[in-house]
C-alpha cells in the first residue's frame, strides 16, 4: 500500500440537494471551463485527519466509521444560499445549514477520532463551516480568474435558496480526483 498521511471523511449529498448542487456544477463548468472531463464530486467534507495510515490504521479508521454509520440517522441538509471564498484559493460554494443532526454527527465522529492515537485532526468543530464545494482551484484545469469569480460570485450570492433533503453517505477518501481512487469505504447511516 502506498505511503498515506491524509484522509477525509465526508457525506455525499443526496437527493433535491444534490441534484441542485450537480446541475449548477456542471452549468458552471460548461460556461468556464474549469475542469476538463471529471467534474470534483460532490461532498461536505466533516474532518481532515492526517497521520501514518498504513492499511492497519485505514482499518481501524474505516470500524470506526462503520459504528458510527450504524448508529446515527441520516442527516438533514438545508442548502441557504451560495458562499465565496477569496482568500487563498477563489472558490464557488453552496452553503449549508447547521442542522441538528449534521452537528450531531460532527461531533460525534470528532469525539471518535480524538480516542485514535495515531491521527490528528486537521480542523476542530468551531473551523468547520458546512459547505458544497461547486467550483474551486483543487483540481482546476483552469481556475476562475479574479474578475470572472467575482463576477459569478455577485450575481449567484443574490440568489435566494433554500432547499432541503437526507443524506444516508459517509465515506472515507483520498484526496484524489477519481472516484474509484478516492473512496476507501461507503457506509450508510441506518439508525432510525
Amino acid at each position: 500500500m502506498k505511503k498515506i498521511d491524509k484522509l477525509f471523511i465526508v457525506l455525499r449529498p443526496q437527493g433535491k440537494v444534490e441534484e441542485l448542487a450537480a446541475s449548477t456544477q456542471k452549468k458552471i463548468n460548461d460556461e468556464y471551463k474549469i475542469y476538463n472531463g471529471i467534474l470534483p464530486m460532490l461532498h461536505i467534507t466533516l474532518a481532515e485527519i492526517e497521520g501514518d495510515f498504513n492499511q492497519i490504521n485505514v482499518n481501524k479508521v474505516k470500524e470506526l466509521l462503520e459504528k458510527i454509520a450504524g448508529n446515527h440517522k441520516p442527516v438533514k441538509l438545508i442548502l441557504d444560499g451560495f458562499h465565496c471564498f477569496f482568500k487563498n484559493s477563489k472558490a464557488l460554494t453552496l452553503e449549508l445549514d447547521e442542522t441538528d443532526s449534521l452537528v450531531d454527527l460532527t461531533e460525534k465522529l470528532h469525539e471518535k477520532l480524538k480516542e485514535v492515537d495515531f491521527l490528528k485532526i486537521n480542523h476542530g468543530l468551531d473551523k468547520i463551516n458546512y459547505h458544497i464545494t461547486l467550483a474551486g482551484s483543487m483540481f482546476a484545469d483552469k481556475p476562475l480568474s479574479t474578475e470572472i469569480h467575482r463576477k459569478l460570485c455577485s450575481y449567484l450570492e443574490e440568489k435566494s435558496l433554500r432547499i432541503e433533503s437526507e443524506t444516508d453517505l459517509i465515506e472515507l477518501w483520498l484526496p484524489v480526483l477519481e472516484e474509484e481512487k478516492a473512496v476507501l469505504s461507503r457506509f450508510h447511516l441506518s439508525r432510525r
